[in-house]
C-alpha cells in the first residue's frame, strides 16, 4: 500500500515537472517569436535592408555562371593533341564567335552586376554602421533582453533576408572528348575557361585578322583561281584575257595598305598593265 502510495506520488511530482518544463518552453518559445516578430516590424535595420534588397533585386542580371560547351573529336590522336588550355581557349573562340554580339551583351550585364554588388555592400554597410542596435529600446519591451541577445537576434534575421548575389563571374564549362567507333572507350576531360579570357584572345584574334600581314596570307591559290573564275579569266578594265597575251592577276579594288580586306566583293581580275596603272593613282 504504502508503496503504491509512493509510485502515485512519483508520478504526480514527475507529472508537475514535465508540466512545468512544457510551460516554460512554451514561454521561451512564445518569447522568442514574438522578438523576431518585433524585429520584422521595427527594426530599423532589417525594414531598411528589406528596402535595399528590393531594390537591387531589381537591378541585378540573372546570368548563367557556367555555360556548357563541347568539342568532338573524331579520333584519339586530335583529342590527345586538343586537351590543352591553348586549344580549348581556341575552339570557345569559334563557339563565342559564332554569336558574339550575345556574348559581349553578357559580358555587359556581367560588369554591371560587378559595379552593382560594390554599390550594394556599400549601401549594406552603410546601414549597419547607422541602423544595428538602434531599435534595441522600442523592441526590448518588457522583456529581459540583453542588447548583445539582440544584436545577434537582428543580425541573424537580417543576414538571412539578404539576396542571393548576383552573378560576377562566368566562367564556361568545355568538355572535349573522343568515343572509339564502336563505343568501347570513351575520353573525355572538362576545362573552365573564364569568360574574360575568351573575349579578350578574341579580340586580339580580330586585331590580327585587320592586319595587312594576314589579308595578304588570305589572298591564297585558291581564292585567286575562284576570282579569275568569277570573272571569266577576264580583265575587269581593258576584257583582255590570257589568249590576247594579257597576264593576269587578282587585284584588291581596296588596298589592303588602306584597310581593304581579302573578300569577295573586294577582289577582281585585272591584266598586269591595267593593275600597274591603278596602282600608280591609288
Amino acid at each position: 500500500m504504502v508503496f503504491m502510495e509512493l509510485i502515485e506520488t512519483i508520478m504526480f511530482i514527475s507529472l508537475i515537472v514535465i508540466s512545468l518544463c512544457a510551460l516554460i518552453s512554451f514561454l521561451l518559445i512564445h518569447r522568442y517569436f514574438v522578438i523576431i516578430y518585433r524585429i520584422k516590424k521595427r527594426s530599423k535595420l532589417f525594414l531598411e535592408t528589406a528596402t535595399l534588397n528590393n531594390r537591387y533585386n531589381s537591378i541585378f542580371h540573372s546570368l548563367p555562371e557556367n555555360p556548357y560547351a563541347s568539342y568532338t573529336c573524331n579520333s584519339l590522336q586530335t583529342f590527345r593533341n586538343n586537351n590543352n588550355t591553348a586549344s580549348i581557349i581556341k575552339f570557345l573562340c569559334g563557339y563565342v564567335r559564332e554569336q558574339e554580339h550575345a556574348w559581349h551583351e553578357m559580358h555587359s550585364k556581367l560588369n554591371e552586376n560587378i559595379l552593382n554588388m560594390k554599390k550594394y555592400n556599400n549601401e549594406l554597410n552603410e546601414l549597419n554602421k547607422t541602423h544595428a542596435g538602434s531599435s534595441y529600446i522600442d523592441i526590448k519591451g518588457r522583456f529581459p533582453l540583453s542588447k548583445t541577445k539582440y544584436a545577434k537576434y537582428e543580425e541573424k534575421l537580417t543576414t538571412k533576408s539578404l539576396p542571393k548575389p548576383p552573378v560576377t563571374k562566368i566562367t564556361i564549362i568545355c568538355e572535349i572528348s573522343y568515343t572509339s567507333p564502336k563505343g568501347q572507350n570513351h575520353y573525355s576531360k572538362l576545362h573552365n575557361i573564364d569568360l574574360n579570357t575568351i573575349l579578350l584572345k578574341l579580340k586580339n584574334i580580330k586585331e590580327h585578322e585587320q592586319s595587312i600581314e594576314y589579308q595578304r596570307v588570305l589572298m591564297s591559290n585558291s581564292k585567286r583561281y575562284d576570282i579569275l573564275k568569277r570573272d571569266n579569266f577576264m580583265c575587269k578594265i581593258c576584257g583582255r584575257t590570257a589568249s590576247d597575251g594579257a597576264r593576269l592577276e587578282v587585284d584588291h579594288i581596296i588596298p589592303v595598305s588602306k584597310g581593304g580586306k581579302t573578300v569577295d566583293k573586294n577582289l577582281q581580275t585585272l591584266c598586269r598593265e591595267c593593275n600597274q596603272g591603278k596602282k600608280a593613282k591609288t
